[in-house]
């Protein structure tokens, strides 16, 4: 729980878990990192509703949650690609 805190905090730690996502090269650990990136945008969306407080921050968020969907997307297809051709092969 005291990490959700730290991320709740930060105002550019959604930036950093949004970057160790992008750049992660193990595929089997970008699905918990863009899950961590996500619940830090979506705090971070909090601290901002009902404020006009950082357009440009918005703009950034919209920008990365659309990414991370296209990422989330390739990753799903490249494993279920491999898992096919896994079965196919054997």
């Amino acid at each position: 729980m005291a990490a959700r805190a730290i991320i709740f905090d930060s105002r550019y730690s959604w930036k950093n878990l949004y970057a160790a996502a992008l750049l992660e090269p193990d595929s089997r650990r970008v699905p918990a990192l863009i899950g961590h990136a996500e619940e830090s945008i979506a705090l971070r969306l909090i601290s901002l509703s009902g404020s006009e407080e950082d357009c440009d921050d918005l703009r950034e968020i919209r920008a990365a949650l659309e990414y991370l969907e296209f990422l989330k997307r390739e990753r799903l297809s490249k494993r279920r690609s491999s898992a096919l051709n896994y079965w196919a092969s054997t």
